[in-house]
């Protein structure tokens, strides 16, 4: 049968996905440690293929394990190519489940290559008067370049291609397509074991191709071939030659049935393409499903379905009289609301989302402040459990209005509580990289297609209330389905009572946190820059005058120079923008020059002048307070992040950063401030996980843990008998076990040899072998499991164990010793915080817990209340978790944050 349709796309998938799995130099994993980098590049070349060369047909080939007729002849076939990562192996069975349901020709056969499988279809297609169009990442396919078949190469990754057509074939090679296997013949292929003649590379090839044509020709004609050296090697070698050449051919015929119809471009399985992509977390291709029309109508089911809710739209105070009388009867309520995340300014609302017994409701708040505020009034007395996405920011935004409007009886019992967040459920089962929004996760748990909400900075009254309202009604409808599938999904994990005792509670307590704010002192803070100005100063003259002129100490390249050309510094590394001066290298430089730790003071001064004198201004409310925004959902520990600022990050442990500390106080005379810190939590934690009878021993019987370490370590008598030196060692060594410091860390940490902290790292686990055995445990499990636990149950995946490089796994291994107690850390100081937050609120206190900083909190305490909050900090913190050893707790009261520490 002649076909007379236009073209076939017959694409070689090994060498494609290879390619796109070294292309992106960033793994893409997904939250069930599955990568995917491999096939999303794939799936963007396959996308660019269909719509610009818009074949009528398609075929995908690929290899199989069983060894080819190649094998068998030469014995040496692909010998010693590196076995196939496994995060690039267990990609492979997707991308079929991909092709299977773009409905599209998958081919493989034991006993030959993708590529036979290419020649084969590809001559089928010109004897069936296709046009063929192979595409692949392996030059071995020119040699199929004719008339009607044109081979498309990857240039670069799998974003950019060299289309080969006969004419630019002899452009580029100086001969035809079909004598390519004879040039490879002759050159060999080292990527396929293929010999070819020794001493015989690309020009020679290419030279006696374009004189002698074939192989067979030239041995023909070997007496012929000039220079002599030539000759001999193709006399002696002619078997070879032909071997290679054989072993490079592309079989033609390989007898399997090539069928085009089978191979039509057809309609895609929809649903079972958006089942793979949402597993797999392709959110960039379900929303091109989407845009193209192509994605399932939205489900019209008892589970989801929009279109059966009631609507009532509210945008009058009359109005919510109707909505009190139904919330007044209610227990829980699905509640979102659209608006600004701003901590600066008072933030807006636009919108209120509220579905409750069957029945949506719409509060329309844009430019209506005051129907807003009587909402949050409303809001606030009644004892409501709130189901959503994100809602500490809709609590924060309801508590924040209040207060701005002096409400303060309602924004201090403000009785709705977080219950059930679905943001927070994900963060549970996928915990780590970046936070999806609320479309992704209805995707991905409940197979839910929805309408994302406009910005909260785009102009809203453009919008039509009836879309904006539809918009909401999908979202409650969206989470009615969603929230049980997810309590099952916890439940599976483990981590239901993790969700419900640790992370809901502790919505409630960020959102106070928020509210309260952290007063600033400018004045302060001016008095400070006057310092640190007056120091960069002087550093720069002195810095200048050491180098011997001046020159922009911010500039790596000007700085490097000087260093290393000018002084003549040892240990230069030069890239493409000069040398390197990163903090790594320049510490080492220390004792070499003075300038050194000049630069080192001066980078940190104008680095702390930057981020913080410059930058926490903008950060300040009008009533002079700075409200940073706490992350519940981002790191994979379980720790809590800060930004816009990050508080947590200021400096402490050296002065001109801690110095940064004075301009942070109470709001007024009336309080001080109080910090609580727990004392080595992360040590005691790892005695408990252990059960090392040494460290639990010495925390139950309140010895420096430091000092009984290294007495232990050095085979000392008794603690008077370490010295300082000794003590700082083991403390850098108790620490550093929890998060697999390494006798390369240790020795920089110490500036030590690696010989001399190997032996203290093997001294201390010879007298700490149950931390040992907890360690090597902790890798083995999590290499079995794929994930590590907290005490409380928490989950963290760690697929970098299953990496087939060496480093990544090294991490990997890091990181399944640490994250069990680290974690576990995480878990504690939040039960903390809930259980102080609680306690502050059940004794009538008007101290307020106003940050959280890793292992410390700190409260605004009225003056005369002192007392409470000490006994409430040291009770609710101690006893957050019941442990093999006591938790510590240092309390102290001062007139600033400097003075807490």
């Amino acid at each position: 049968m002649i076909i007379t349709q236009n073209k076939i796309a017959v694409i070689d998938g090994n060498s494609l996905l290879f390619r796109a799995f070294f292309a992106i130099k960033t793994p893409m994993i997904t939250g069930r440690g599955v990568y995917t980098h491999a096939i999303y590049g794939f799936i963007n070349m396959l996308s660019k293929v269909l719509d610009e060369m818009k074949p009528e047909y398609i075929a995908v080939t690929f290899d199989r394990k069983a060894p080819t007729f190649r094998h068998i002849e030469y014995e040496s076939y692909k010998a010693g190519r590196a076995k196939t990562p496994d995060e690039l192996h267990m990609q492979l069975p997707y991308l079929k489940e991909i092709l299977s349901a773009m409905n599209i020709s998958v081919l493989e056969m034991d006993g030959f290559e993708a590529d036979d499988l290419i020649g084969t279809v590809s001559k089928s297609a010109e004897a069936s008067g296709l046009k063929t169009l192979i595409i692949t990442g392996d030059r071995d396919e020119l040699q199929l370049v004719s008339d009607n078949t044109s081979v498309l190469v990857t240039k670069k990754g799998v974003s950019e291609f060299e289309m080969y057509t006969p004419e630019y074939f002899r452009e580029k090679y100086g001969f035809d397509p079909e004598l390519f296997v004879d040039y490879k013949g002759l050159m060999g292929d080292s990527s396929d074991n293929i010999p070819g003649l020794p001493g015989v590379g690309e020009k020679t090839a290419s030279k006696l191709i374009k004189q002698f044509g074939s192989i067979e020709n030239l041995v023909a004609n070997a007496d012929q071939v000039e220079p002599e050296r030539i000759r001999n090697i193709i006399i002696d070698n002619e078997q070879t030659a032909f071997m290679s050449k054989r072993l490079a051919t592309i079989v033609t015929n390989v007898p399997i049935k090539v069928d085009f119809d089978t191979m039509r471009i057809r309609e895609w399985d929809v649903p079972r393409l958006r089942e793979i992509y949402t597993e797999l977390e392709f959110r960039s291709f379900l929303k091109k499903l989407d845009k193209a029309g192509l994605a399932d109508p939205l489900n019209d089911t008892l589970i989801y379905n929009p279109q059966s809710i009631e609507i009532s739209i509210i945008d009058t105070i009359e109005g919510l009289e109707l909505l009190r009388d139904v919330l007044s009867k209610a227990e829980e309520i699905i509640l979102h609301t659209l608006g600004s995340n701003d901590h600066v300014s008072v933030p807006l609302v636009d919108a209120i989302y509220i579905y409750v017994k069957e029945r949506f409701f719409c509060i329309w708040t844009r430019s209506n402040e005051e129907l807003l505020l009587e909402f949050c009034k409303m809001l606030s007395s009644l004892n409501l459990k709130l189901t959503g996405f994100r809602l500490k920011d809709d609590i924060y935004r309801f508590r924040r209005m209040l207060a701005v409007n002096n409400e303060n009886e309602s924004v201090k019992n403000f009785t709705p509580k977080a219950f059930f967040d679905i943001g927070i459920a994900n963060y549970l089962l996928a915990p780590g990289g970046s936070e999806p929004d609320f479309a992704q996760l209805a995707l991905t748990y409940g197979n839910i297609n929805v309408r994302e909400a406009p910005d909260f900075d785009s102009n809203i009254l453009a919008y039509d209330k009836d879309y904006i309202t539809g918009l909401g009604r999908e979202f409650c409808a969206a989470v009615r389905a969603v929230v049980p599938i997810l309590k099952n999904c916890m439940a599976a994990e483990g981590v239901i009572d993790l969700f419900s005792d640790i992370e809901m509670p502790l919505v409630d307590t960020l959102a106070e946190i928020e509210v309260n704010g952290f007063t600033y002192d400018s004045a302060a803070m001016d008095k400070i820059a006057v310092l640190i100005n007056k120091r960069v100063d002087e550093l720069t003259l002195t810095i200048t005058d050491l180098a011997g002129g001046a020159f922009n100490i911010n500039s790596p390249k000007q700085l490097g120079e000087i260093l290393f050309e000018k002084l003549g510094l040892p240990g230069a590394k030069k890239n493409k923008n000069g040398y390197s001066t990163s903090a790594d290298i320049l510490e080492k430089l220390k004792d070499e020059h003075p300038i050194i730790e000049l630069v080192l003071e001066y980078r940190m001064l104008v680095k702390l002048r930057g981020t913080y004198i410059e930058g926490l201004p903008g950060f300040v409310s009008k009533d002079g307070k700075i409200r940073a925004h706490l992350m519940q959902t981002v790191a994979a520990t379980g720790r809590l992040s800060c930004v816009d600022p990050n508080l947590q990050n200021i400096p402490i442990r050296k002065e001109p950063g801690r110095q940064l500390r004075k301009a942070f106080v109470p709001e007024s005379e009336d309080f001080v401030l109080m910090g609580a810190d727990y004392s080595q939590i992360e040590l005691r934690i790892l005695a408990h996980l252990s059960e090392d009878a040494s460290l639990i021993e010495d925390f139950r019987s309140g010895f420096d843990i430091h000092s009984r370490t290294a007495a232990r370590v050095f085979g000392l008598s008794n603690d008077d008998e370490v010295t300082i030196e000794q003590r700082s060692g083991a403390k850098a060594v108790n620490f550093g076990i929890i998060y697999g410091m390494s006798s390369f860390g240790l020795s920089e940490e110490l500036s030590i040899t690696r010989k001399d902290a190997e032996q203290y790292i093997e001294d201390y686990f010879k007298n700490h072998q149950a931390v040992k055995r907890f360690m090597d445990d902790s890798i083995a499990s999590a290499r079995t499991l794929g994930y590590t636990t907290t005490i409380m149950g928490r989950r963290r995946p760690i697929p970098e164990l299953t990496s087939s490089q060496y480093m990544v796994r090294q991490l990997g291994e890091r990181l399944a010793m640490n994250s069990p107690v680290q974690g576990s850390a995480a878990d504690i100081i939040k039960i903390a915080m809930n259980r102080v937050f609680s306690a502050l609120k059940e004794e009538g206190l008007e101290s307020t817990l106003i940050l959280q900083v890793h292992d410390e909190l700190i409260l605004q305490v009225k003056k005369g209340e002192e007392e409470a909050a000490f006994r409430i900090l040291k009770r609710e913190m101690e006893r957050a978790a019941e442990l093999k050893v006591p938790l510590e707790v240092d309390v102290k009261a001062a007139e600033n944050w400097y003075e807490l520490k």
